[in-house]
């Protein structure tokens, strides 16, 4: 990622947000093609007014964090990984793409 020339960036969460439209596959689908070739990767984290301690809670249901929920896969990061572990992240997302194209 770019940094901007006033900040020092820690670099943490990276998250990517897979279009099944553009892409070719869902969020989901792109986790799992990951996993099989060894690469972690979460979904984003549920709406709050989702999780069970809130069920009877009031609650609005916001359509952008569903929409974010769905769509939302973290990518690893870490202080640690290094250029080679990222590069194969990207190659291995690029890969589904290029054999769908």
């Amino acid at each position: 990622m770019c940094e901007a020339p006033w900040a020092h960036s820690i670099f943490w969460m990276y998250t990517v947000l897979a279009d099944e439209a553009k892409y070719g596959m869902n969020s989901r689908q792109l986790m799992q093609k990951l996993r099989d070739v060894g690469i972690e990767s979460r979904s984003f984290w549920h709406p709050v007014y989702s999780l069970p301690p809130y069920a009877d809670c009031r609650a609005y249901r916001v359509k952008v964090a569903d929409a974010l929920y769905g769509q939302g896969l973290r990518l690893p990061s870490s202080v640690g990984l290094t250029y080679a572990e990222q590069h194969r992240v990207m190659e291995a997302m690029a890969e589904d793409r290029r054999t769908r194209e």
